[in-house]
């Protein structure tokens, strides 16, 4: 008897190895088309194939460099190329009915901004018209586009310069303005001394992902196994590359980036940031996010209206889970004839299954959170605020107790980038959030809306406490910020209104916005007259 338990018990183990394991198929050829020229912002993929995890997946990848006219998108859609690195323009494409699916994406936000000289004449968006701007052509880069039509610009407004992806062409004047990555060409310009003045999408409501692996629909219909081997390979390359950064420079110096050792650590250290990999699950894709940023592109007349669902993206949750737990299905077919070894697995598989369930709507709470989060100073941002004065407005307690709203716009914030640097300005903003967090009350909404322009909502308070809370706000915001060898001084005009029944949301938050700009026209004119009579 004992013999023959041994004997069912190999066979059972037996059958769990062949259904559970990968099957053992030959290497297969496949060619990856980057984006752009080689450089830290592809340093995953690079380290999968430097460290064998597309030889372990059964795939030869080719990596091949963008740039010089070469379009990861093109390379796909003509099938010259089975995956492909590419940004909005991919989402750009389906839309307008091409056969494409995303796999992933590497990059919770773009890095994608605007640069120019600090210097140039040009200080805010609206400046750019008329303006020659380096960048990809057509709608390819649409963050910038989506940024450049929410100060009221289109592409008819500006000449579009074809990208050569050279900094020299910035540098030697010969556009006004260059479309390049926060991660690295921000901090060359500094290196040659010259500081940049940056438009960032992501300051006027532009979050956008980035870096997008993506294939044509066939391959996920007919090499389904080699998408999912790609895919999880890419994704393990890349959770290599972030945690051990010394050897994934080293890696990088096996292709010709053409960047000293010190701008490819910091791209890779800001790519990094960019990627948030410590919060959110690398290569994750949030529908919803998605489905707004498809929405954005219709309303600007990019793209028709566009629905996001498993056509595009790949895989959906539920066929992410049914991917995970395929394996231990063919188990469960075992224990249906072996039940006390198949219960066992079955068992095993349902722990697996609620691990999954658990992680993701983890991952899903986490993407929320971000969304409504300023990524610089860590308070609510735009979005989450808008989301709050809408539930506020909506309540019926607002009859008895108008709440007030204070528009906070920072004084002389523009000359502390263009003499110390945005990485300055940067830590200005922080210390002003911190110091206007050390004011508040439970009472109190407090959000960045865009560049140096805040707003406090609050609730249940009188006149009196506002008044005090403004002078504060305005003591704070003259007091220096040490930093370094800095001593910074700036200033801050507060517009105070209350809500009046019948306000929305977008008629009270403009009547603080007019009230804030009245008192910095009075307070410009009094240091106006103070001058003068020094």
């Amino acid at each position: 008897m004992l013999h023959i338990v041994s004997q069912i018990t190999l066979v059972i183990l037996l059958l769990l190895v062949i259904l559970t394991s990968p099957a053992q198929a030959a290497v297969e050829a496949v060619n990856l088309q980057l984006r752009w020229h080689h450089q830290a912002e592809f340093a995953g993929f690079y380290v999968a194939k430097e460290k064998g995890f597309y030889h372990e997946a059964g795939l030869d990848v080719t990596i091949n460099q963008g740039g010089d006219g070469k379009s990861a998108l093109h390379a796909v859609l003509s099938k010259k190329a089975h995956f492909g690195v590419g940004n909005t323009e991919v989402l750009v494409a389906y839309g307008h009915g091409q056969p494409l699916v995303a796999l992933a994406n590497i990059f919770q936000r773009s890095p994608n901004v605007l640069l120019m000289k600090a210097d140039s004449p040009i200080y805010q968006l609206s400046d750019l018209s008329g303006k020659q701007i380096m960048m990809f052509a057509g709608n390819e880069d649409a963050e910038i586009i989506a940024m450049m039509a929410k100060a009221g610009l289109t592409l008819s407004d500006f000449e579009q310069v074809p990208t050569t992806g050279k900094l020299e062409s910035l540098v030697q004047d010969h556009v006004d303005a260059f479309s390049g990555y926060l991660t690295s060409d921000a901090y060359i310009l500094n290196q040659q001394g010259i500081p940049p003045r940056v438009f960032d999408p992501t300051d006027h409501g532009i979050y956008f992902y980035s870096d997008i692996i993506f294939t044509h629909s066939d391959m996920v219909e007919y090499n389904e196994d080699v998408v999912t081997g790609f895919r999880e390979a890419s994704l393990r390359g890349w959770e290599y590359a972030l945690q051990h950064i010394p050897e994934t420079l080293e890696i990088l110096t096996h292709y010709p980036t053409g960047k000293s050792p010190a701008v490819l650590e910091q791209e890779l250290l800001a790519s990094r940031d960019m990627i948030m990999a410590e919060l959110i699950e690398l290569g994750h894709m949030n529908t919803t996010r998605w489905q707004h940023i498809a929405d954005t592109l219709h309303q600007l007349k990019i793209i028709p209206p566009t629905v996001i669902d498993e056509q595009f993206l790949y895989p959906l949750q539920e066929r992410q889970m049914w991917l995970t737990i395929k394996p231990w299905l063919n188990t469960a077919i075992i224990s249906f004839f072996i039940s006390v070894v198949g219960i066992g697995y079955c068992t095993w598989a349902n722990r697996q299954l609620r691990k999954e369930i658990r992680r993701r709507k983890e991952s899903e709470a986490k993407t929320a959170l971000i969304a409504r989060k300023d990524m610089l100073t860590g308070i609510p941002n735009r979005y989450a605020f808008l989301e709050h004065l809408h539930r506020t407005l909506k309540c019926q307690s607002i009859q008895h107790a108008a709440p007030a709203l204070l528009f906070i716009d920072l004084d002389d914030f523009k000359q502390v980038n263009d003499n110390h640097g945005h990485h300055i300005g940067d830590k200005v903003l922080q210390q002003f959030c911190y110091r206007m967090n050390g004011l508040l009350g439970g009472n109190a909404f407090f959000a960045r809306l865009a560049g140096d322009e805040f707003v406090m909502l609050i609730t249940k308070t009188s006149t009196k406490e506002v008044d005090s809370l403004v002078d504060q706000i305005m003591i704070q915001a003259r007091r220096p910020f040490v930093l370094n060898e800095y001593s910074i001084t700036i200033g801050a005009s507060v517009g105070v209104t209350y809500y009046r029944n019948g306000d929305t949301p977008d008629y009270f938050l403009s009547r603080a916005d007019s009230q804030m700009y009245g008192n910095k026209k009075r307070s410009q004119q009094e240091r106006f007259i103070e001058n003068r009579v020094v």
